[in-house]
């Protein structure tokens, strides 16, 4: 949430526990702040929608999205951060982008991301937004390749990476390990089921420092594949995998933070819904996954505010891309309340 929206919050009434419920759920949901008020108080998204209109943003209300750049973003996200591109500039190449919240200035950053251009944000009401995603047509072929975050780059050209050699895990998440390698796609398989989401929470509630609410994450995403990544200053570093991925290899992962990628979309927007690119960035988690093309879920948690952690993961074993991301957004909320609740009992000295 940016401090112009807090501002503004502020200015139409809202109540500290309103705000921090906004935010709440914004984090927890991958959306902008505007999106996730959509779905809260009513009284105070009409406080919000009044006051933004009375702002002199530009604003746009008919939004009839344009293909070619709809077709850039991942899937996903235009329906969960409110945005809907409409025109490119043939002269500077700017896109037009009708939006929920064109106070965040983040969402700027994200769409420059994707889009390869500068963008200007035009302010649109939820129910036209919807209505033009309604109406658009699918960017992608049912069996055509996922897009990648960032531009491609030609396979041959990035440097190949050796296998990792195998190792032993170094949490016990009580499943068994299967016997393929840790960088080839396993066989098709009847999943093991998921533990119930309220199984996992009391997991959570019983964690008492970050290794174990890792192994939570991880226990709660199985039998999906995956790598728990830890937020630093300068880069993205991973602190433990399922089962199924050599842990030796997924501590040797590193995501400068300087580099465009998936992880550090996630950490700015929530979330990442797409294949991993063929950049350098990504050629580490490239290997423990397999050379893969499938859509990979990539979401943040939070604590006191600010990502701690970052998992990637194969939702393929997890039923259909909605039930998916529904689950591990679930989940990182429930490692983002954890970590909180374990950082205050040691500024407590608990």
């Amino acid at each position: 949430m940016s401090v112009e929206v807090v501002r503004l919050l502020l200015r139409v009434g809202a109540s500290e526990a309103e705000i921090e419920d906004a935010l709440s759920r914004a984090l927890g949901a991958g959306q902008s702040v505007a999106r996730a008020l959509a779905w809260g108080t009513e009284g105070l998204k009409e406080r919000f929608d009044r006051e933004l209109s009375r702002m002199e943003a530009p604003s746009i209300e008919m939004v009839r999205p344009e293909p070619d750049q709809l077709a850039l973003l991942p899937a996903g996200l235009s329906d969960r951060l409110g945005v809907v591109p409409v025109r490119r500039d043939a002269r500077t190449g700017r896109v037009d982008v009708a939006v929920l919240d064109p106070l965040d200035p983040h969402l700027s950053a994200e769409l420059e991301f994707h889009l390869g251009s500068k963008v200007r944000l035009l302010r649109a009401e939820l129910e036209v937004l919807q209505n033009a995603l309604a109406g658009a047509s699918s960017p992608r072929a049912p069996s055509g390749p996922p897009l990648p975050l960032v531009r491609k780059v030609v396979t041959s050209e990035l440097p190949q990476s050796d296998p990792p050699p195998p190792s032993e895990p170094v949490l016990s998440l009580s499943r068994a390990k299967p016997l393929a390698p840790a960088v080839s796609v396993p066989a098709p398989v009847v999943a093991e089921p998921s533990l119930p989401l309220e199984a996992v929470r009391e997991t959570f509630d019983r964690t008492r420092t970050p290794d174990d609410v890792v192994a939570a994450l991880l226990l709660g995403l199985a039998p999906a594949r995956a790598v728990v990544l830890a937020v630093r200053s300068n880069a993205y570093v991973g602190r433990a995998g399922s089962p199924e991925l050599s842990q030796v290899a997924v501590r040797q992962v590193t995501i400068p933070a300087s580099q465009p990628s998936v992880v550090q979309t996630a950490t700015r927007a929530g979330f990442y819904l797409g294949a991993l690119p063929h950049t350098p960035a990504h050629a580490e988690l490239r290997a423990l996954f397999g050379s893969t093309e499938e859509e990979m879920y990539v979401v943040a948690v939070t604590a006191s505010g600010h990502p701690s952690l970052v998992t990637v993961c194969d939702p393929s074993a997890l039923g259909g891309s909605l039930d998916a991301t529904r689950r591990a957004d679930t989940l990182a909320v429930q490692a983002g309340a954890a970590l909180e609740r374990i950082l205050l009992s040691r500024k407590r000295g608990g």
